[in-house]
């Protein structure tokens, strides 16, 4: 690597460590009260008042999409927009998303008839507020994030999290029932977007087809792809609110909350600074190489054994944490959990591909995921929610793998070098799981309190999995304490 190269993979090191001390800042830091929202609204409501959102909010996860029309995406990837076009792009967003609104209200009768759930009908309706509030951020939110402002997106993200955890649980305490998860939603996201509008003021001009042709033949790639894969994701939730009922759904909706915690604690913080510097170092493969093995050994190394952890403490920590009424969702917790990890290596992979501008890719193995997992849920849900849990793993088939060898191939990353990456992660949880296995079984009492059998639990699993990266992987921490040192004293990483 020449001084040039360095200097400049220094200069990049420096702002995605910038860019993740504000985002991992904010999200940590309201992560304590969003999550005391959750288990106070999960005590305060019922699995049924979930099951009822979460019928309502299969459709919003299309809905979501479609309003924004990848447009958001398309700024971020499209680099050289100037300010006349991102002006047509914004209105453009706002159409898309008054068509949207429009079509919630229409579709939503049908919805409520689908699920069997009247309820159903007006949440839709009044829930389809928010494809406006998505409309006026698409293109502001998509300049932050392709100027790479951190703190702005950070700070918006906080006030988000802040107002939708302070109005959902003040809404349940008020009464207001299922109502309450779709005020918190609606007001957080409002706040939110005002933000966002005020810092980048962006104009509404009359969109010129031939002027935003190409921006919009990269949004309707990714909104293809984005609308296939949210119609597949949410296909679960579909499935069991259809064949199972709202209670079991409702089971099935905290089970996700709980399984993907540690995507949310540690994941999204990192993957909300990535994709756009992916999109920044889009030409040159070295530097998307390098950054692609940094992120997939040091994620791992931290969500593997989360992950992990709640699979193997699950009837303990639905019960100490959400009550006994929950304790249906522990068969499914067990699997999701475990998926956890592979979602968020696909995520890793697809945001690297759509830097690279393999839209057209993404979008045909989300149509070939929109037939095979739907039919794959109906056929477990006979077994109940852990088999469609279980279901997510054996689709990463499908979904994650295809993926990952275009990848390797386009930027010429060897397999061995991947898997390396993983190795220190599986291991140590690997060995973790065996050793609190049979502390859980052989050690500790049968009938003893389930808090204290969770508390022995997470220490030991703790003490396991931090011993075995020391003791056999000290090398790669000691690398990773190097680099964030070189990043304080400004020298180039090697």
């Amino acid at each position: 690597m020449s001084a040039e190269e360095r200097e400049s993979a220094c200069s990049l090191d420096r702002t995605f460590i910038g860019g993740l001390a504000w985002t991992a800042g904010s999200k940590w830091l309201t992560q304590g009260l969003t999550w005391t929202s959750v288990l106070i609204v999960a005590r305060l409501l019922s699995p049924g008042d979930f099951g009822l959102v979460e019928m309502a909010g299969t459709f919003f996860i299309i809905a979501n999409v479609l309003a924004e029309f990848g447009i958001g995406g398309a700024v971020v990837q499209m680099r050289g927009l100037d300010r006349g076009v991102l002006a047509q792009l914004n209105t453009l967003a706002l159409l898309f998303a008054a068509v949207t609104f429009v079509i919630a209200w229409l579709c939503a009768p049908a919805i409520a008839v689908f699920f069997h759930a009247p309820e159903v009908e007006m949440l839709v309706a009044v829930n389809s507020i928010v494809f406006f509030i998505i409309g006026f951020q698409a293109v502001p939110s998509g300049i932050l994030r392709r100027d790479l402002d951190y703190r702005r997106l950070s700070i918006a993200e906080a006030v988000l999290s802040i107002v939708q955890a302070v109005g959902t649980v003040t809404a349940a305490w008020l009464g207001m029932a299922y109502w309450a998860l779709v005020i918190g939603q609606l007001l957080g996201r409002a706040c939110s977007t005002a933000l966002v509008m005020a810092w980048t003021r962006v104009p509404f001009h009359v969109p010129v087809f031939a002027v935003v042709r190409e921006p919009f033949r990269v949004g309707y790639h990714v909104s293809v792809a984005n609308v296939s894969g949210s119609i597949s994701s949410m296909s679960d939730a579909v499935v069991v609110g259809r064949r199972l009922g709202d209670s079991l759904l409702g089971h099935y909706r905290m089970a996700l909350t709980l399984a993907y915690a540690p995507i949310d604690k540690v994941g999204s913080a990192i993957m909300r600074v990535t994709g756009p510097l992916f999109a920044t170092i889009q030409a040159d493969h070295a530097m998307l190489r390098r950054y692609f093995l940094i992120f997939t050994e040091s994620l791992t190394l931290t969500i593997v054994p989360m992950s992990v952890g709640i699979a193997l403490v699950a009837p303990e920590l639905v019960t100490v944490v959400l009550g006994a009424k929950w304790k249906e969702s522990v068969g499914a917790l067990r699997f999701l959990s475990l998926f956890c990890s592979v979602r968020l290596l696909a995520i890793l992979i697809n945001q690297i591909l759509f830097a690279l501008g393999r839209t057209r890719f993404t979008m045909h193995l989300s149509l070939i995921a929109l037939v095979a997992m739907p039919a794959a849920f109906w056929f477990a849900a006979d077994w109940g929610l852990a088999a469609i849990g279980a279901s997510w793993l054996l689709l990463a088939f499908i979904n994650v793998l295809p993926s990952y060898l275009l990848l390797a191939k386009v930027i010429e990353l060897r397999h061995r070098d991947f898997f390396n990456a993983l190795v220190p992660s599986i291991f140590a949880s690997l060995v973790m799981s065996i050793s609190v296995y049979i502390i859980r079984n052989y050690l500790h009492p049968a009938d003893g309190q389930a808090w204290v059998k969770l508390l022995t639990s997470v220490t030991a699993g703790a003490v396991i999995y931090v011993g075995l990266l020391i003791l056999f992987f000290r090398s790669r921490l000691t690398r990773y304490i190097s680099f964030a040192q070189s990043l304080r004293r400004g020298a180039a990483p090697q």
